[in-house]
């Protein structure tokens, strides 16, 4: 890895950006979340959760957040099952996700 002045003065600004950026991006996974719940649960919201889960679990380790990049992975992976199976989680799997 480059451990070059530049490099790491461009990394701590992406990493300075990626935390400012990530209370949004975890706000959108729980309200999209809400809306699968509450409303009504689509494949298309279903998709489009699993893609936000999917970034955050490629990057979050990049950044120094392991665990995020683990839990994002794992829930990731439980939600594309049920969209695999097409099924959808009842109440109290969804309050175990």
């Amino acid at each position: 890895m480059d451990r070059s002045p530049e490099f790491q003065s461009k990394f701590a600004k992406l990493q300075a950006e990626y935390y400012e950026q990530l209370p949004k991006r975890l706000a959108d996974i729980s309200e999209d979340w809400g809306v699968l719940c509450g409303v009504s649960w689509k494949n298309i919201k279903l998709e489009q959760l699993i893609a936000k889960l999917h970034q955050l679990a490629g990057t979050g380790s990049s950044f120094g957040l392991s665990r995020l990049t683990e839990l994002s992975a794992d829930l990731e992976a439980e939600l594309r099952d049920y969209l695999i199976i097409q099924s959808i989680p009842d109440e109290v799997q969804r309050n175990q996700l």
